[in-house]
């Protein structure tokens, strides 16, 4: 969608759904997943941070490198071996804000200033996407450059 010939209201008001990067292009995890096999998926991945799934795919938090090792640290007794007997839905993130395809670019570059994505779903909560903090900023480029 070009941006051409919008004033800022306008182009702030627009929703961000053709922003939105597809559910099938992101790398995703399972609450019952073991903590072992998230950290492994999450170093190879190069990502710092995804988005955990369940089965009736919908969102239920993020989870991180971060997040394993401070799971870890607060569990004082358990160190990489132990990994395998615990689960990403102990150590993951619940407090997550996912947004609407809907949602007005305005808002969504506010959630953007302290996250790198934000989960995209539908009205049930179904997973669809996310939304990079890069398209967004890619987007506003596009917007202030053809001024």
């Amino acid at each position: 969608m070009s941006s051409l010939g919008m004033d800022k209201k306008q182009f702030m008001s627009q929703d961000i759904r053709h922003l939105v990067l597809q559910k099938d292009k992101i790398i995703t995890m399972h609450p019952d997943w073991t903590l072992e096999r998230a950290l492994i998926k999450l170093i190879r991945s190069g990502y710092t941070s995804v988005p955990v799934i369940n089965s009736q795919n919908q969102v239920e938090g993020l989870i991180s490198k971060t997040l394993i090792l401070d799971f870890m640290t607060e569990n004082q007794n358990i160190n990489y071996n132990d990994l395998p007997n615990y689960f990403v839905h102990q150590a993951m993130n619940r407090n997550y804000m996912g947004i609407w395809e809907n949602t007005p670019l305005s808002f969504a570059l506010e959630l953007m200033i302290d996250r790198s994505y934000v989960p995209i779903i539908d009205k049930t909560n179904t997973f669809i996407g996310i939304l990079t903090r890069q398209a967004v900023l890619q987007k506003i480029l596009t917007y202030l450059s053809e001024g």
